[in-house]
């Protein structure tokens, strides 16, 4: 995660009453883009909590960024795609 980039919800995520840190992290995504140190000040959450609650939710589609694709990102995702066709077809040879 490029900590200078910029982060926004897309959307509202599900997130449950038992998690109110995520709730107040969700709550300043919501408002308008921010940066990871800006998000976890404006919610009283830790950096490292915000940068987990970025992954998980960016992993999903449900935060947008104004930072490039890069390089590297592009082939983690060509390997997740090989990894969830061979769990949609377990038995195929992966060629």
């Amino acid at each position: 995660v490029d900590v200078n980039a910029k982060f926004k919800m897309s959307r509202w995520p599900q997130i449950e009453r038992e998690f109110p840190k995520h709730f107040r992290i969700a709550t300043v995504m919501m408002k308008q883009p921010a940066t990871l140190s800006e998000i976890a000040e404006q919610s009283g959450a830790t950096l490292g909590d915000v940068i987990d609650f970025v992954n998980g939710y960016r992993a999903i589609g449900f935060v947008e960024t104004d930072a490039p694709v890069t390089e590297g990102a592009a082939s983690r995702d060509t390997g997740r795609g090989a990894i969830l066709s061979r769990l949609k077809n377990p038995f195929s040879s992966g060629t």
